[in-house]
């Protein structure tokens, strides 16, 4: 189970890591067109990111634990 979560998670940060930057940039190019310039914090993109992971590691940890109840009960 351990080699299953590092995958994913390993996955999960590679995916934030090349998509939060990216999204700031064009985020703040936006923004910055309009009237009533607003920022965007790095905040946001931080905390959607430990979103992903906790959901990551939810799914990940019941589809393992549904699968040795299974293989318990042969």
């Amino acid at each position: 189970m351990e080699n299953v979560v590092r995958d994913f998670s390993t996955n999960v940060v590679i995916s934030c890591g090349l998509a939060i930057p990216i999204s700031f940039y064009f985020m703040n190019s936006w923004l910055g067109q309009y009237e009533y310039r607003t920022t965007i914090s790095w905040n946001v993109f931080i905390i959607t990111g430990m979103g992903a992971l906790t959901v990551t590691l939810l799914t990940v940890s019941f589809q393992a634990i549904s699968c040795f109840n299974e293989s318990a009960k042969v």
